[in-house]
């Protein structure tokens, strides 16, 4: 499997009123033909800056 194509919304950092942001991440995830069914779990790393 590969997984390609990261995005995030919104792309602006700009927090909320009450300093809080929503933050959406998506991608593209490729299989194989042969990929076993199952569900698939991972992490990532965010890093905030301010």
């Amino acid at each position: 499997m590969t997984v390609n194509n990261f995005t995030k919304f919104p792309t602006t950092t700009t927090l909320d009123s009450t300093g809080n942001l929503t933050l959406k991440v998506g991608a593209d995830l490729s299989i194989t033909a042969n990929q076993t069914a199952g569900t698939y779990t991972g992490t990532y790393t965010v890093t905030v800056n301010y």
